[in-house]
């Protein structure tokens, strides 16, 4: 374990990270980390993962296969599977992909099968100051009272710029003005906003408006700048305008938050008697609509109350900008503004997304033990815990198991080693619960389908096949069928029969396709009585499988085979006797067979013709071919 390890970091670039399990395991899983600037043309190499993996230097050449399982739809990068190689498809623009989020990471796994290795392939995709700051209200007309008293605070909108880090907003100026001077708040959520604040008493009489120059800058190279017109209108004084107890604050509320809910209440202050005194609060002129659709101002009691429901998701934070004035004639507002930051909540469940290592569930029997089979990621649009995603399998063999390989992703693996013959389809699932206090979960059935490999050889029904037949048979007579069966499928499991070559062979033939024998020619008991030949069974998969078996084919005897006299010896049909010289008549010679194999010994014996006894005269010996009564 510790040479493959070793191996593995070697095979490394720099900057790159190498994570194992805690066994020895078919599919190592590797992180490599890239980066890229932003707004590069289309084609521009980003790296080569062939080269991270060391396959050239190995090998001379990129000769592994490399499979994207998941890529994010929005992410413009392209792969030549053949080496790794990665690109740009288009140009990148980090705003889009990221928009605020600093630093932007996007992040996809790669599948290298020669090396054996889930690659999790991590892009930081660097900012170029490519945009100004900007105020979306473009320039600005504010009212203020010429008996505003000194350092009354006068909110400014906030100029946003969609670059990050030192390429965002940085800070504000104010053209050179004796009356007001700028103040810049930074908020909780590190958002930058101006104040306008009076720093001399105003004259109508002698300045009825006032023309200033609002400059917001990022902090890149070269910095950018933007700017707003603000024109303030110095209206005559009722003497008081009503004061917040603070120009500007920040509250946080939970985004599952009941719509109706009393979210703060304001409170201004006017010191003067009767209308001039009396206060109403209301929403600036330049606030959004979805802020007016999503939250009230009580125009009495300064309360503001939650109109709809939120969605952390969707909108994070709200700007709101609130202002108070007196009834009496020529009011000059007040101005609060509120920054209110949604809570997540854990309202959002896992989704859970497959992708197959081979486009289809579809996997082989051969697979080893933790050989990799799917990346199964789930997805929590929550932040924090809630976002976090736990995911186990519930199945009851316990053939396949789920491996983490970085944040909610897994890899899905054999356990063991498969058998199609046993479990051709397996049914799993997934399950995926967030980590949140009320955790909530998501679940999904995986189907897998196991693929034949010619792994079973064919097996006949009986261990030995036997058969009896008459001789003298017509050929091609039906003699046995055999029968073997495969249990793989297709050509794997297609049986066809032979018969092995032997000296009794060409007896018989057999049937490929059926397995039936059949005797070639007619067969003789008395050449013999029986025979005995071999019969394949072979199927048709790569590499081909195949087993034989004994066939004994036992022949019964026909009366086919006459007597034959063999003693004495025949011509033609008749025997001859040989007759001594001189033989007295009354004898009669023959020759008698001596037992011991010497030569016929003479026996003359005198008979009479009216004997009342039996002689015996001659032997005679007889034989017959065939068996049993037959013969």
């Amino acid at each position: 374990m510790m040479l493959l390890l070793l191996f593995l970091l070697g095979l490394l670039g720099p900057g790159s990270f190498l994570f194992l399990s805690g066994g020895c395991q078919e599919v190592a899983t590797l992180m490599v980390k890239f980066q890229v600037t932003e707004e590069v043309p289309s084609g521009t190499v980003i790296g080569k993962l062939s080269q991270e993996l060391g396959v050239e230097e190995r090998r001379g050449k990129a000769g592994d296969a490399f499979q994207i399982l998941q890529l994010p739809q929005a992410l413009p990068i392209q792969m030549n599977s053949e080496n790794g190689l990665l690109s740009t498809s288009r140009r990148l623009d980090r705003e889009q992909l990221c928009q605020q989020q600093d630093p932007c990471l996007v992040s996809f796994d790669v599948l290298a099968m020669g090396a054996s290795a889930l690659i999790h392939v991590e892009i930081q995709v660097l900012d170029i100051n490519d945009h100004q700051p900007e105020f979306p209200k473009g320039d600005q007309e504010l009212e203020i009272s010429e008996s505003a008293s000194l350092y009354t605070r006068i909110p400014l909108d906030r100029a946003l710029d969609q670059d990050t880090g030192p390429n965002s907003l940085y800070f504000y100026s104010l053209s050179p003005s004796e009356h007001f001077a700028l103040d810049v708040i930074v908020g909780p959520d590190e958002t930058k906003h101006a104040e306008l604040v009076v720093v001399k008493e105003l004259d109508r009489e002698v300045h009825s408006f006032f023309d200033l120059v609002l400059t917001a800058y990022d902090n890149g190279n070269p910095p950018q700048t933007g700017t707003s017109m603000v024109k303030v209108n110095v209206l005559d004084s009722n003497d008081n305008s009503p004061v917040f107890a603070e120009s500007s604050l920040a509250l946080e509320i939970p985004e599952d938050t009941a719509p109706g809910t009393l979210l703060i209440n304001l409170t201004a202050t006017d010191p003067d008697q009767g209308p001039n005194g009396e206060v109403e609060f209301f929403f600036g002129k330049h606030v959004s609509p979805e802020v007016m659709n999503t939250f009230g101002v009580d125009s009495k009691t300064g309360q503001i109350i939650l109109r709809q429901s939120l969605d952390y998701e969707r909108n994070p934070a709200y700007e709101v900008d609130v202002q108070a004035r007196d009834l009496g004639p020529n009011s000059i507002p007040g101005h609060c503004k509120v920054l209110i930051k949604v809570l997540d909540v854990n309202d959002n469940a896992p989704s859970i997304h497959i992708t197959w290592a081979s486009q289809t569930s579809l996997v082989s029997e051969d697979l080893p033990r933790d050989s990799f089979i799917a990346l199964v990621s789930a997805k929590d649009l929550d932040s924090g815990n809630n976002g976090l995603v736990h995911c186990w399998l519930n199945q009851e063999l316990g053939h396949f198991r789920l491996k983490r390989t970085n944040g909610n992703t897994y890899m899905l693996l054999t356990n063991t080693t498969l058998d199609r013959e046993l479990w051709s389809t397996y049914t799993l699932t997934v399950f995926a619960q967030d980590q949140g206090p009320r955790p909530l979960s998501a679940e999904m059935e995986l189907r897998i389908q196991v693929g034949d490999v010619n792994d079973n050889a064919p097996v006949f029904e009986k261990s030995r096949y036997e058969v009896s037949t008459w001789e003298n048979n017509p050929p091609f007579l039906h003699l046995i069928t055999v029968k073997a069966h495969d249990a793989d499928l297709g050509i794997n499991g297609k049986v066809s029969y032979r018969i092995k070559d032997s000296p009794v062979s060409h007896l018989v033939a057999i049937d490929s396709e059926t397995g039936e024998v059949t005797a070639q020619k007619s067969l003789d008991y008395e050449q013999m009585a029986g025979f005995e030949f071999q019969v394949i069974a072979e199927d048709r998969g790569h590499p081909q499988l195949a087993s034989s078996i004994a066939v004994w084919v036992s022949l019964l005897d026909a009366n086919d085979n006459a007597p034959e006299v063999i003693h004495p010896v025949l011509s033609e049909g008749k025997a001859t006797l040989s007759v001594l010289v001189n033989a007295s008549t009354g004898h009669l010679l023959l020759p008698i067979e001596n037992p011991n194999g010497l030569e016929p010994a003479v026996t003359c014996t005198p008979m009479s013709t009216h004997s009342p006894w039996s002689y015996l005269l001659a032997t005679i010996v007889a034989s017959d071919a065939d068996s049993g009564a037959n013969g």
